[in-house]
């Protein structure tokens, strides 16, 4: 009885992954900064790996780097889930304030805890008034509480 189970999951699993991979090879996923303001300092990107829930914090991990010489203030930032097969119950959006980013410096923030069977569609936005809105997209493939988030790649 268990071997059976196990089989049908790993054989699950490696349906999600392979669906994943052919949606991520077939789009152009490498769309960084896709909104980014001409000359902006402000730059968003989403971490790909492989990510298992262990505590409250665990989420799609981000990170937000000023590349300028000097900083920004109030960037609000959000993470947004969007199912394209499958349910995804909990995590589909996440969204915080870092009220000073030093120049040259980065913030690394996670977004909330994710439960769900889905290939998802992730969207990363920082915003603020004094640089824009920039946006990273990437694909994830969410089991449970883990998630695959894919490499963006270019085509």
């Amino acid at each position: 009885m268990k071997k059976t189970f196990y089989q049908t999951v790993l054989i699950t699993m490696l349906f999600f992954v392979m669906i994943g991979t052919t949606m991520a090879a077939h789009a152009n996923t490498n769309t960084t900064n896709i909104n980014k303001t001409i000359d902006s300092p402000l730059e968003i990107q989403i971490t790909s790996g492989i990510k298992t829930a262990t505590h409250k914090s665990d989420g799609i991990p981000i990170t937000i780097t000023n590349t300028g010489e000097t900083d920004i203030n109030n960037i609000s930032w959000s993470i947004s889930l969007t199912p394209i097969i499958g349910t995804l119950r909990e995590g589909n959006y996440s969204e915080g304030t870092i009220n000073v980013l030093p120049a040259n410096g980065f913030a690394k923030r996670e977004g909330k805890p994710l439960y769900g069977f889905c290939i998802s569609r992730i969207t990363a936005t920082a915003n603020s008034p004094d640089t824009g809105e920039t946006i990273d997209r990437a694909m994830g493939i969410i089991i449970s509480r883990s998630i695959i988030i894919l490499p963006t790649i270019d085509i």
